[in-house]
């Protein structure tokens, strides 16, 4: 379950942004996850819940928002969606020449807390 190593790390740098912030009880944590992360929400959670005992953030939810995947075309300079219909190539232009620019990370948006 690799969604306890993406909370370890959401726990760990949501207790350096609160201690760099002089928050002493964090209430939530926002983060936004990429569809390539390849991780499930329901079992971040669950991951969470464990990875935040004994810690500032014992109290916190997690807030959860998904990142679809954008792909770059090289070919027209255009962002689309890829997708199995397409053959995961540039709708617009039919182009094969593309990169990932939005949906691989795991990113702390936010953090709440007095």
């Amino acid at each position: 379950m690799h969604e306890m190593s993406y909370c370890v790390r959401i726990v760990d740098e949501a207790i350096k942004a609160a201690v760099d912030n002089d928050i002493k009880e964090v209430s939530g944590v926002y983060v936004e996850v990429g569809e390539m992360t390849a991780c499930v929400n329901e079992l971040l959670l669950k991951a969470f819940s464990k990875a935040k005992l004994n810690t500032c953030l014992e109290n916190a939810t997690l807030h959860l928002t998904n990142q679809e995947v954008i792909a770059f075309c090289e070919d027209c300079q255009k962002e689309f969606k890829p997708s199995r219909e397409n053959n995961y190539s540039c709708p617009i232009c039919k182009g094969i020449h593309s990169h990932i620019v939005k949906g691989r990370d795991c990113v702390i948006l936010r953090i709440e807390g007095e």
